[in-house]
């Protein structure tokens, strides 16, 4: 159970109270009797802790060690189906395999769908299919990308091309949009953005960005609109913003931000609040928040944050709310700390300076909850990591429960009505959930037998009215686990 945190009457944030009466000029009995009701109602509070909510473990896929799923996809046309690659330990063959859970299943048994002689990923899924890529000898060489059927489609598809080990992807339509090296035989275009019809077994070069055989070093596909996003380098405009609707005439150099070789870098992209948000530098260094509409006009800086030109706010995690979309930034003077912004100038300010000074909360793990914003930052006192809870003002911006202490948070997902979220320190990682206060706040865990560093790294995926994960709570390996 999140500890809870004394205050002393120096140390109250807003909404906190304390007694006005003091203990100077009590009488020893009475103090006695203070100690022992402050003594009883922080029993009490640790208790509530003491309440578990059990995972279950979907299956352990190797008996005799760890499977280590990773690649969490859900798919399907109806969202009930989720796809991840791991290792069951079959001697033999790969070690790497694609399988896929039916949540609609009455037996719940997964399925092994296919097996890689070495690297398996999932790059994204389609309505009844989903799309991987697996390479036979490593990046040196060819990797073929193949689709599966879902949802009743018993032999799925297999496309008989082959690209160089493509790691990302999303889909258009039915379409897989990804990176892949055409044509093949020579000359090669190098790995460049490609789109892969699964219906007419077709795949097409989308636009050779760095002229030749070199690749344009793709990275950050987004969806937005109907539309991917993406940055691509080449010689004469450096790394810049591109998008594609998913045929050669659609994908085109959104914007050169920075003129010339350089290139303004676009990182961090998230569809939110009906725009298109990402970090860019104008100019070396000034990394700052910028906006998209989908044009080139409407592609422009949101606001100079840090009034640095050599050095930027560097925002990260845009996330919408309602019309508002927030995320974390450092304007120089207040350190890293929330802010918001309802897509204009004006209307991009800092939420709330949670730690005065220049050392800032370090806000992240953005998530809506309950109609609030919620995130993981560090406290006022800036002495341990702690859960708040915001409304997008100043004053409606509250620390909600305290982290263990030396730990930090991270995976907060919302799921059946809870939020879940993993404390994690230098030696160990605990699951809790939390309905946004401190008595409805549980640890997941078994009843017997936990394991004391249980949560592993990878993402986790929301599924029905499960989230499903990589844990390892009995101590015998890594397995797919879900909890609700």
């Amino acid at each position: 159970m999140p500890p809870i945190v004394p205050f002393t009457g120096s140390e109250m944030e807003p909404g906190e109270h304390h007694q006005s009466t003091t203990t100077k000029n009590m009488s020893p009995s009475f103090k006695f009797r203070i100690t022992l009701i402050s003594a009883f109602l922080l029993f009490a509070h640790l208790s509530i802790g003491q309440s578990l909510l059990a995972p279950v473990r979907v299956a352990d896929l190797n008996p005799n060690g760890a499977s280590s799923p990773s690649n969490l996809t859900v798919g399907g046309t109806n969202k009930d189906h989720l796809f991840y690659v791991c290792d069951n330990g079959v001697p033999g063959g790969s070690a790497r395999r694609v399988w896929i859970y039916d949540l609609a299943a009455s037996t719940g048994i997964q399925t092994m769908l296919r097996e890689g002689p070495e690297s398996m990923r999932i790059l994204s899924s389609a309505g009844d299919r989903f799309f991987y890529s697996y390479s036979s000898s490593g990046y040196s060489s060819q990797a073929e990308v193949k689709w599966h059927g879902i949802n009743g489609t018993v032999a799925g598809n297999i496309f008989a091309g082959q690209f160089r080990a493509p790691i990302i992807g999303v889909t258009i339509g039915t379409n897989l949009i990804t990176s892949g090296n055409f044509p093949q035989g020579s000359p090669s275009a190098g790995i460049e953005p490609c789109a892969i019809d699964p219906i007419a077994r077709t795949s097409t070069l989308l636009r050779n960005i760095a002229p030749g055989s070199t690749s344009s070093e793709i990275t950050g596909f987004t969806l937005h609109n109907n539309k991917a996003y993406f940055a691509a380098t080449n010689t004469a405009s450096g790394r810049e913003l591109y998008t594609t609707d998913g045929t050669p005439a659609g994908t085109l150099m959104l914007k050169d931000i920075i003129a010339g070789a350089t290139g303004s870098e676009p990182a961090d992209m998230r569809s939110a609040g009906g725009r298109l948000y990402f970090s860019a530098l104008s100019v070396i260094g000034n990394r700052e928040p910028w906006t998209c509409n989908g044009t080139t006009a409407g592609t422009v800086k949101l606001k100079e944050i840090n009034p640095s030109t050599t050095v930027g706010s560097d925002p990260k995690e845009f996330t919408a709310m309602g019309t508002k979309v927030f995320f974390s930034a450092n304007d120089g003077t207040n350190g890293r700390e929330l802010w918001v912004t309802d897509g204009t100038a004006n209307g991009t300010v800092m939420v709330k300076d949670i730690i005065t000074g220049s050392s800032g909360s370090n806000p992240h793990d953005l998530v809506v909850f309950n109609k609030k914003l919620w995130f993981v930052a560090s406290d006022a006192l800036g002495r341990m990591r702690s859960l708040y809870a915001t409304d997008g003002t100043s004053g409606g911006t509250v620390k909600m429960l305290s982290l263990p202490a030396n730990s930090d948070g991270e995976h907060l997902n919302v799921c059946n009505g809870k939020l879940f979220y993993v404390s994690r320190d230098a030696t160990s990682s605990k699951m809790w959930c939390t309905d946004g206060t401190a008595k409805g706040t549980k640890q997941v865990q078994p009843a017997i037998s936990p394991n004391i560093n249980p949560i592993g790294t990878g993402p986790m995926v929301v599924m029905g009215n499960w989230l499903y994960f990589n844990g390892n709570f009995d101590g015998t390996g890594a397995e797919l686990w879900k909890v609700q």
